[in-house]
Order: structure tokens, then C-alpha cells, then sequence
């Protein structure tokens, strides 16, 4: 008799179990939802299709059970639990909205630590601290060139103003900063910036203003053996400007057209370089493929990989 009792709780038990489970599931979407309540989040469906769009509240429906409320670019529409695989912040979902390529945007990195590699020659890393502080480092280990000819890079960043706005433009950034870059150890450019980010739902566009300062006009680069020594100039005082694009395609949530145009001095319109290429991106990895156009006239290709693992 016992032993028939135990029989029926286990299967008692086994019948119970996934409605359980499917409870406590939608329990814990809701209340992720009611936290989130007023932000703009990315639903990803059962089927993997993605909705975008502020939460507005959330419904205990009599036939389909419980499900959020969210104004979408199509107008309010209701997800219900049963439906829905994950809920992330849209600003969780693309993780690189700090960085063009080279150029550093107005959004802060926040959590968004990250290290990298790129030209499979130099590794790079940034961190930030709070949404108000970002720094950025990268150093070069070309093999057989000596330490003193590797290249080195040192950036920081302040966001100083963000805001949410109304129309055509989701949200603007703006920031100053300070970049120290090393040809080698004896050939230093120090430069001082400042730049604005407006953000829209699938595009950044970023306007910059540097200036060069506290460094010498002329400068003699080598690398050992690999290059015979030459000289370029580039004046103290140097005004130059740059734009950056990052815009994701329609049909492919992981693929964004990246581009930057720079000028490092105005009163030269020669000292003008174009970026353009391509990067594969998810939450936690980005590859960067594309080519870099001198007006000298000159041409190299780019890569680079970037992990952001917390």
C-alpha cells in the first residue's frame, strides 16, 4: 500500500512540474518587466524574432495569461509570457556604442570592459568607471621590432551630459577628453577633444574637434631594420575634425556599416583619412573588417576582435 502511495505522489508530482515550472517562469518575466517598466527593451520571441520598444505595463489576460504591454515603432502591442525567450535592455544588446573604430563616441563605457586585438599586432583594452569616466590603452608587440619602436595609445574620456530627447533624435551625448599616442618612445602626440554622439534606433553619428598641443613639430619615425628613418610633420596647435557612423542593417540584428572620416589639421585638407567596414557583433564579442583610405593616395585594410566578458 505504501509503496503504491509513493507511486501516485511522484506521478502527482511529474504532472504538476512543468505547470510549475511554466509559472514560475512567467512569474519572473513579469516581475523583470515591472522593474523595466519605462525603458526601451529588445523581447526575443520563442520563434527568435526581436521586438523593440518601451514597456508601458504589464496584463493578466483571462485566455493567454499574463504578458507586457509595450509601445512599439507600429504603435502598443501585448507579448504575452508563453511567448517570450528573453528580455534585455536595448543598451545591453549592442555593447560598442563608446567606439567607432579608432574614434571614441560620446557614451561611456559604463560596464562595458573590454579587451581586444587588432592587425593581429596590437592588443587593446578599456574600461569605465560609473557612466562618467572611460579609459582606453593599447600597445603593439610587433615581433622582432624593439620596445622602444612599438607603438602605444592612452585615452580618456568624461561624458559630461546625457539626455533623452523627443523627435528625431533618441538620445545625445557629449564628452572631452585627452589622447596620448607614442610612434615610439620618442615621438609623442598629445591631443585634446571634444565630441557629441546623437543616438537614433539603429544609427550613431559622432562629431569631433581636437586640437594638437604640448608637443614639437617635427617628428622622425623608424622601426628598426623594417624602415629606413623619416621625417613628417605635424604643427603644434593643429585643429582637425572627424565624423563616425555605426549603423546597423535592417535585416541583420549583428551587422553594422562603420565609418570614419578625419582631418588632422583643416588648413590641409591632404591630411585626410576614410574608414569604412563592416562589424559582426552580438553581446559579447565584436570583429571589425574594412580598409582605411589615405589622400596621399594610399590604401590598408583594418581588423580587429573585441571581447566584452561581464
Amino acid at each position: 500500500m505504501a509503496h503504491r502511495l509513493c507511486v501516485l505522489l511522484l506521478l502527482v508530482l511529474a504532472s504538476l512540474g512543468p505547470c510549475a515550472a511554466v509559472t514560475m517562469l512567467a512569474d519572473d518575466t513579469i516581475e523583470q518587466a515591472t522593474e523595466l517598466k519605462g525603458r526601451i527593451v529588445i523581447i526575443r520571441l520563442n520563434n527568435g524574432d526581436l521586438l523593440t520598444g518601451e514597456i508601458l505595463s504589464t496584463v493578466d489576460d483571462e485566455e493567454f495569461g499574463p504578458g507586457i504591454v509595450m509601445e512599439t515603432a507600429l504603435g502598443e502591442a501585448t507579448v504575452f509570457t508563453s511567448q517570450i525567450a528573453e528580455i534585455r535592455l536595448r543598451s545591453d544588446n549592442y555593447r560598442h556604442t563608446h567606439r567607432i573604430f579608432l574614434m571614441p563616441t560620446a557614451k561611456p563605457i559604463g560596464d562595458n570592459h573590454f579587451i581586444g586585438a587588432a592587425e593581429l599586432a596590437a592588443l587593446y583594452g578599456g574600461f569605465g568607471i560609473a557612466d562618467i569616466a572611460s579609459i582606453t590603452f593599447a600597445r603593439s608587440f610587433i615581433p622582432t621590432l624593439d620596445a622602444r619602436e612599438q607603438v602605444s595609445l592612452l585615452n580618456a574620456k568624461i561624458t559630461l551630459y546625457e539626455q533623452e530627447l523627443e523627435g528625431s533624435v533618441d538620445n545625445m551625448s557629449l564628452a572631452l577628453g585627452v589622447n596620448s599616442a607614442w610612434l615610439n618612445s620618442n615621438n609623442r602626440f598629445l591631443h585634446v577633444y571634444g565630441v557629441a554622439t546623437f543616438e537614433r534606433p539603429r544609427s550613431t553619428i559622432s562629431l569631433m574637434g581636437f586640437a594638437k598641443v604640448g608637443s614639437r613639430d617635427q617628428y622622425t619615425v623608424s622601426a628598426g631594420d623594417r624602415l629606413d628613418p623619416f621625417r613628417i610633420s605635424y604643427q603644434d596647435g593643429a585643429v582637425g575634425v572627424g565624423i563616425g557612423l555605426d549603423t546597423r542593417f535592417t535585416q541583420y540584428d549583428g551587422l553594422h556599416f562603420i565609418g570614419e572620416l578625419w582631418n588632422s589639421d583643416v588648413g590641409r585638407p591632404t591630411n585626410t583619412t576614410l574608414v569604412l567596414g563592416l562589424r559582426l557583433s552580438n553581446s559579447s564579442v565584436a570583429a571589425d573588417f574594412g580598409i582605411a583610405v589615405f589622400t596621399q593616395p594610399a590604401a590598408a585594410p583594418f581588423m580587429s576582435f573585441v571581447w566584452t566578458p561581464f
